[in-house]
């Protein structure tokens, strides 16, 4: 699902992804960076899951430049003050229409 940052960058959503897999059931699939602490996390594929390196749960994101991110998964459906309002950090769209 297609995401718009309220910053206005826009995002797809590959999944909530499940924390510690051990090594052995699975390869290193690519890496992503977490937006809090900056860590490349390796990610990795397993029986049609993304699984990370990490106690969170965290949402797993591609962006326009295709880089891939993890963020906590409430940061991610969290919401932000903005101009005294709250607004949803990540605002689902529909890529063929641009509606939010």
């Amino acid at each position: 699902m297609f995401y718009r940052h309220y910053e206005g960058n826009e995002c797809y959503l590959l999944g909530i992804v499940k924390p510690d897999l051990s090594h052995k059931q699975a390869d290193k699939y690519f890496e992503a960076v977490h937006t809090e602490s900056g860590k490349h996390l390796n990610v990795f594929l397993y029986k049609g899951t993304f699984h990370v390196d990490s106690n969170e749960s965290l949402a797993l994101y591609i962006d326009a430049q295709g880089r891939h991110w993890v963020q906590p998964k409430e940061l991610f459906l969290g919401s932000v003050k903005v101009d005294e309002q709250e607004v949803r950090r990540f605002s689902p769209f529909n890529q063929r229409s641009n509606d939010y």
